[in-house]
């Protein structure tokens, strides 16, 4: 916690009398950090205030004077002149600020203000002209120029490696719909109205699951906008839509349906790849990111056995666990193989390999389909999918329901599959209750045996 130290001298600041007047007030002082005092120069308007750090430290409190180093004084090395060049520097800064905002006819944000200053910090001596301040930066550049810059920047971290490929297209996806939307959109008119109509816009044409997905997709576009020092309408961060989510029945294939899977013959080798890339998913619970990243290292032997050791991609939790016989051939099937990146398996693209799923499913004649109830906006449809539309993410359900169905202990299972709640496979649990049915049925046999002869014994002692 900081502690102001009372020796701040205030000056006050006042655009030029033909314009409409904008009074603000500088304050320079430091304030006490544990060993040292940090100089903080805080701005008020509006009855709001900010405290802005240009990254000054002293040693002592005796080298301050008023509002600036005391005469003489050496500080860290530097002069006392270098250094309070700096600040009034930095006050005119906060002067020209203002000044814009004024000309511009722009009511100043002390937020804007306080994004401006430290990014005209970062690059100091890089340029002696300013930056123009957000507001005026993104009437200079249009949104989807700002949301091409965006786009580059993913795919600059996609070849740092700090973002999959796949994550992009989404993003892609999205700038085509609000193209659609409005191709005269701004960050300013992202209002609450703007964004119901963005939402109606959707709705046309999707569920409200995948709306919820396209709004997450804008918020990390306007959150890299405002770290960027561009200024997203106050309203656009009020609003906070409560749309109703689907509700499914949990996908997943039963042991006949992944024998079938197994036993079929397949007539090209991209199918073949497919298949048996989806049954290890069913024997190991592996999400496609990880499927996709596993690699040589990740596998181990012991004891004559092969150990898979995963830290996942989504969670960060590390699984370690035997291979299942089954899952155990197919690795060996593809081990005997090189492959890009030392990677253990030829996985397809995520497009592609949910593509050949949905094939795989139709030649396997797996039958049914799936009810749903989606959502859009506030009305409710019934949507049958085919089961045969097979999914990535379908082995993964395919081996909780297969476990637990075996008798394998739900802590177990979440240790596979690492899932860190217990909770989050409530749905899976619910999903296996229709497989535990022949269960009962046996159950309710015996009992009825049972109640056959008690009626018997009674009728003989009577």
């Amino acid at each position: 916690m900081y502690n102001g130290v009372p020796d701040a001298t205030a000056r006050s600041g006042q655009t030029s009398s033909d314009m409409v007047k904008i009074t603000y007030g500088i304050s320079t002082s430091i304030v006490s950090n544990r060993t040292s005092y940090i100089i903080r120069i805080r701005v008020t308007y509006g009855g709001d205030r900010i405290d802005l750090r240009p990254g000054i430290k002293i040693e002592s409190k005796d080298q301050w004077d008023n509002h600036r180093i005391k005469r003489g004084c050496k500080v860290y090395g530097a002069s006392y002149n270098d250094i309070n060049r700096r600040l009034t520097r930095y006050e005119e800064w906060i002067d020209y600020y203002f000044l814009t905002c004024e000309e511009n006819s722009l009511d100043p944000s002390l937020d804007e203000l306080r994004l401006w200053f430290n990014s005209e910090v970062s690059h100091e001596g890089e340029s002696k002209e300013h930056t123009a301040i957000p507001r005026l930066a993104a009437v200079q550049k249009t949104f989807f120029e700002l949301y091409g810059n965006f786009l580059e920047d993913m795919k600059i971290r996609h070849i740092d490696s700090q973002c999959k490929e796949d994550a992009i297209q989404p993003y892609l996806q999205l700038e085509n719909r609000l193209l659609e939307f409005d191709n005269n959109l701004s960050l300013e008119n992202l209002t609450r109205k703007k964004m119901i109509e963005f939402i109606k816009h959707l709705s046309l044409s999707m569920y409200n699951d995948a709306i919820n997905k396209r709004l997450t997709y804008l918020r990390c576009f306007n959150y890299w906008a405002e770290d960027h020092g561009y200024t997203v309408n106050p309203e656009y961060w009020r609003y906070n839509p409560s749309l109703k989510e689907a509700v499914k029945e949990v996908r997943f294939l039963t042991v006949e349906e992944v024998d079938r899977l197994w036993n079929l013959e397949l007539k090209t080798s991209s199918m073949q790849v497919t298949r048996d890339m989806f049954l290890f998913q069913c024997y190991t619970a592996l999400r496609y990111s990880d499927l996709k990243s596993l690699t040589q290292k990740d596998f181990y032997r012991k004891d004559g056995d092969l150990y898979m050791r995963k830290v996942t991609q989504k969670q960060n939790t590390v699984i370690d666990f035997k291979l299942p016989q089954r899952a155990k051939i197919i690795y060996e099937k593809y081990s005997m193989y090189l492959y890009e990146n030392n990677a253990a398996f030829p996985v397809l693209s995520n497009s592609k390999y949910n593509k050949h799923l949905k094939e795989l499913g139709h030649l396997a004649g797996i039958k049914g389909k799936w009810k749903d109830i989606q959502y859009r906006l506030n009305k409710s449809e019934v949507v049958y999918t085919d089961r045969a539309d097979l999914e990535s993410h379908c082995g993964r359900r395919t081996f909780i329901c297969m476990a637990y169905n075996a008798g394998m202990p739900i802590e177990h299972i979440a240790e596979i599959t690492g899932h860190k709640c217990i909770e989050d496979l409530e749905p899976y649990i619910k999903a296996t209750h229709k497989l535990t049915n022949n269960v009962i049925d046996a159950i309710d046999s015996m009992d009825q045996e049972r109640r056959m002869k008690m009626s018997k014994i009674d009728r003989t002692v009577a």
